[in-house]
């Protein structure tokens, strides 16, 4: 889609009240303010003007990039029965769009269904046109950006580069998983015993954890090949998120991650006192199981979970440290050795490649457990963390994998939204625990204040982390209405 320096746009909509007139309106000045030239009839038709004139003549302006139509079942009627101003508009377009059917140009913008469904405002002549939802409030923000991108021909959802054949294409063994151990937990949550289905999980999750480690040997590991020698974790990886899948809904989720997590460290630390290369593995694979969980659970909306594996302490093996944060406890690349193996597994990238930045993201982002999240929600969770654990902990996560987003980040876009919105943040407050408005302003503007540039992303690369208000923060702003 071409760049648009300069959009100009037609609003077609079908007369129905004062009060719709009004909302139009109020839709077009905001379009208006976002740089976005416009032709509506309520601003731009004079008294003795004709009607039908002012209509053709924009629709067929060479110099209206988009003409818009504001459907609502009005406009379905008039549409249809090809009646009233609607009517006439409908008779111009449609002959546009059915003599090209890959013309852009005409946008259908789903406005108010009233009491129906969303396919009972759209007029025949559109049944098989792909249309923009602004109609309900949940998702009006989120579509309205990504009309005006479309607009401006700068579409939220681009084409990424073409990477490498992913490894589970030739490996059907990755995501092989210990199914009699699952289909037991399953029938354990059917049973509805919580403390059992708890106990067995986390037993399973033990006895898989010993199985998998004890037939890997990293004794000699082979330097020149360190993807292939992480992917031999990857079954114990499938298998704690497959659990953890399982287990989304039930109410002590935290305290059943945390406490695999601690028996997980106390494991990993006996491979640290023998200085064995699987110390390094195990750690690695930790960092990439909390962004993975963290996914799952934002994706089934269990933001108070989030917000407690963030705030929780956990107890370590480090004897220096018995009890550690967070970021202490799940952030791995603060140790040299791990670093060395970052830059070990990003050698055979070719010069020009952004990811060649990380290896270790690298690694993760092509043996994704897809079955259960995607690359895009791993990304967003490490994005997300980064935030969160800035506002929240004054302890920023950096989000390693953030170069894999090749779109605006529409998590903390959605976030930022819904703090300017005292309704809106009542769905997203368990992600901060509830904090009182003014606890929390006092926390995003700390965090705003002490941002240190060295979190912002990689020293080489052009693109930055999304952080929450990172150039547009206004104490003003949030929660105004």
């Amino acid at each position: 889609m071409t760049n648009i320096e300069k959009p100009k746009v037609f609003i077609s909509y079908a007369w129905t009240n004062d009060e719709y007139t009004n909302r139009v309106a109020n839709f077009v000045k905001r379009l208006r303010s976002d740089g976005i030239d416009t032709l509506f009839d309520q601003f731009d038709l004079l008294a003795g003007n004709s009607l039908n004139n002012f209509m053709e003549k924009c629709i067929l302006d060479p110099t209206v990039t988009h003409v818009l139509m504001f459907l609502n079942p009005a406009y379905k009627e008039k549409a249809d029965k090809r009646s009233g101003g609607a009517g006439r508009e409908t008779q111009i377009i449609s002959e546009e769009v059915y003599s090209d059917l890959d013309n852009s140009k005409f946008k259908p913008i789903i406005f108010d269904v009233e009491d129906k469904s969303v396919a009972e405002v759209v007029p025949v002549y559109l049944k098989n046109r792909m249309f923009i939802d602004l109609s309900n409030l949940d998702t009006f923000e989120e579509n309205y950006r990504a009309l005006v991108r479309e607009i401006y021909g700068k579409p939220h959802m681009v084409k990424n580069q073409i990477g490498l054949r992913p490894d589970w294409v030739d490996d059907s063994k990755q995501m092989d998983l210990n199914y009699n151990k699952l289909n037991l937990i399953k029938e354990s949550i059917y049973k509805g015993i919580e403390k059992n289905t708890f106990r067995y999980s986390l037993q399973s999750l033990k006895t898989e954890f010993n199985t998998i480690i004890s037939n890997i040997d990293y004794g000699s590991i082979n330097v020149d090949n360190y993807e292939e020698e992480y992917k031999k974790i990857n079954p114990l990886r499938n298998f704690v998120v497959a659990v953890i899948n399982e287990l989304i809904e039930l109410d002590r989720l935290s305290e059943f991650i945390v406490d695999f997590f601690e028996y997980y460290d106390t494991e990993m630390s006996k491979y640290r006192k023998s200085n064995s290369p699987m110390y390094l593995i195990l750690k690695i694979l930790k960092h990439e199981l909390i962004i993975e969980i963290i996914a799952l659970l934002y994706k089934n909306k269990k933001f108070k979970i989030i917000y407690n594996l963030i705030t929780y302490g956990y107890e370590t093996n480090n004897g220096w440290n018995p009890c550690a944060s967070f970021h202490d406890f799940f952030y791995c690349m603060t140790e040299s050795a791990i670093y060395n193996f970052d830059q070990n597994l990003g050698k055979h990238f070719t010069d020009g490649i952004y990811y060649k930045l990380t290896g270790i993201g690298d690694c993760w982002s092509r043996n994704m457990p897809v079955q259960y999240i995607s690359l895009d929600d791993f990304v967003n969770a490490d994005i997300l963390l980064c935030s969160l654990t800035g506002i929240i902990n004054n302890d920023r996560w950096f989000a390693i994998s953030y170069v894999y987003k090749d779109d605006d980040n529409l998590w903390i876009n959605t976030l930022e939204t819904a703090l300017k919105s005292k309704r809106l943040f009542m769905r997203y407050s368990e992600l901060f625990g509830n904090m009182e408005e003014d606890k929390l302003k006092e926390c995003i503007k700390r965090d705003h204040t002490n941002k240190d540039n060295s979190w912002y992303g990689y020293r080489n690369c052009n693109r930055r982390i999304p952080i929450m208000f990172d150039r547009n923060y206004d104490d003003n702003l949030l929660f105004s209405d």
